[in-house]
């Protein structure tokens, strides 16, 4: 459906409900006037009840009653509407930090496993050093390229989902992976080289 329609559709039920709640308000203000003071206001006293409530001096004040009625509809329904999408919007951001919070869980715990064979992998690299042993070159790199997953990791999980306010824009954590890594190899590349 378009929009246009749904408007005029929530136009056509607010023009009813208010004129079917600004008549009934009418006639009850009207009753109460008539049970109070025996008699409608600035009405002959010889016409009825129907034809005094509805006469000609009174239709101002039932079209101020129909309008008055059809403003506390609108305005209802304008913060039903915003009650509802503040609660969507909590809902989607609760499920979104359940998200995070899970892929910092993920994370850190792959994280812990591969630091702690890279450490051990540096702990030999270091041995050997030490001891004046020649180190393979692909070894070396191969650590360093895990401490640079490592760092990516870290940064992907704990750094960049609070740094993003737009979450519906974000890349998806994969991308945003690749890309950290190839920024860290470039700044590896670049330290290298300068030495």
């Amino acid at each position: 459906m378009s929009s246009a329609f749904i408007k005029l559709k929530d136009f056509a039920v607010v023009l009813i409900l208010s004129s079917f709640g600004g008549f009934i308000f009418h006639v009850l203000l009207m009753s109460a006037e008539l049970y109070l003071f025996d008699f409608i206001g600035g009405v002959d006293s010889d016409q009825g009840f129907w034809e005094a409530s509805f006469s000609g001096i009174f239709l101002p004040m039932l079209f101020s009653e129909v309008l008055f009625i059809g403003l506390i509809i609108y305005f209802w329904n304008r913060a039903h509407a915003a009650i509802a999408r503040a609660h969507e919007l909590a809902l989607q951001e609760e499920r979104r930090e359940a998200q995070v919070r899970s892929a910092q869980q993920l994370m850190q715990l792959v994280a812990e496993h591969i630091a702690s064979h890279n450490n051990t992998i540096q702990a030999a690299i270091s041995f050997r050093k030490n001891q004046g042993r020649k180190v393979s070159e692909r070894i070396d790199k191969a650590s360093q390229q895990i401490g640079i997953v490592l760092r990516a990791l870290s940064e992907i999980s704990y750094v960049t989902p609070y740094l993003n306010d737009d979450h519906t824009n974000a890349p998806s954590p994969v991308e945003a992976l690749e890309q950290k890594i190839t920024e860290f190899k470039a700044d590896v590349n670049s330290i290298n080289a300068s030495e």
